[in-house]
């Protein structure tokens, strides 16, 4: 039982007393003076309980302030500045890397996290953020300490050392390769897809080809079927131009020639225009190479199809 139940009844018991002497003339004198104790018990007990009513309140009220100023710290703390968009069209380079940083965004907030590198430019690099789990853009500049998270080096000039592994890496190499032999897979992609589709077997020469020259073990079939899908499809003019252009003295070329009769024969039936192809390829006629006009009218309108 409370206190306040306790003073209750006790007040109550002192106010019937207090009635019953009243009914003579002399409990009178005594019987008044208890109903007022009586009602004092009664009332004190209240107040007191509204005293601690109202404390509780206003701690309740205090706690609840207290965790509406953590939370609305803890979601500032986790917002990030804005810090740009990364332009996937500014020399940006693919490489995956585990890092661990101290950063300082655009407004001075320092945090230290783990990221996974996925694309960079000179400016900035776009991450996974482990600490926010999601991306995010860093720009150098403000990438006060970088270390590798499975070998603990320590990378003072992140830009360059991103650069000199990119250099490393195998796009980097498929890249050099397919801008020094784009007329030759031009050529190949075309005889692939002569009769109007180029299947498993078309792609395996193809591979073929470039595993060949590139020489490196990590490319292979399966990257080579992504790469195709980035080399232009071009038309007959466009074909004949290349072949007329073929450097023909470059060390690959004779494989590559051989790769080319290997891909056309492999179907069952030859088409009339896969054989007419490749007898231009063999024998490219260079009176009939298109003119400068036709090729650039020819390269607008796949341009404007594509």
């Amino acid at each position: 039982m409370s206190d306040w139940e306790t003073s209750y009844k006790s007040g109550v018991k002192m106010m019937k007393i207090g009635v019953l002497l009243t009914c003579t003339c002399i409990g009178a004198i005594i019987g008044i003076p208890l109903i007022l104790i009586g009602l004092s018990k009664m009332d004190e007990p209240v107040e007191q309980e509204n005293l601690d009513t109202n404390s509780n309140a206003s701690h309740t009220s205090s706690i609840t302030t207290v965790k509406s100023n953590n939370k609305q710290e803890n979601t500032r703390e986790e917002t990030d500045a804005w810090e740009g968009w990364f332009d996937q069209e500014n020399e940006s380079k693919n490489l995956t890397l585990d890092l661990s940083i101290n950063y300082i965004d655009g407004e001075g907030q320092k945090t230290q996290r783990k990221i996974t590198t996925k694309r960079f430019n000179k400016q900035m690099i776009l991450a996974h953020c482990h600490l926010r789990n999601a991306n995010r853009t860093f720009h150098f500049a403000r990438i006060k300490n970088a270390t590798d998270v499975e070998t603990g080096e320590i990378y003072p000039d992140l830009y360059q050392t991103m650069t000199t592994l990119y250099e490393q890496s195998l796009e980097y190499a498929y890249n050099q390769f397919a801008e020094k032999y784009s007329t030759h897979l031009k050529i190949l992609f075309f005889l692939g897809k002569a009769d109007g589709a180029l299947r498993a077997k078309e792609r395996a020469f193809i591979f073929d080809f470039c595993a060949h020259v590139l020489n490196d073990e990590r490319f292979t079939i399966e990257y080579s079927t992504e790469m195709l899908k980035n080399i232009e499809h071009v038309t007959l003019y466009r074909f004949k131009t290349l072949s007329n252009a073929l450097d023909r003295t470059d060390e690959h070329t004779p494989f590559f020639l051989e790769i080319a009769q290997k891909l056309v024969e492999s179907d069952k039936k030859v088409s009339d225009s896969e054989k007419e192809a490749l007898d231009y390829l063999f024998n490219p006629k260079k009176s009939n190479k298109a003119t400068k006009g036709e090729i650039e009218q020819t390269d607008r309108m796949q341009g404007h199809n594509a």
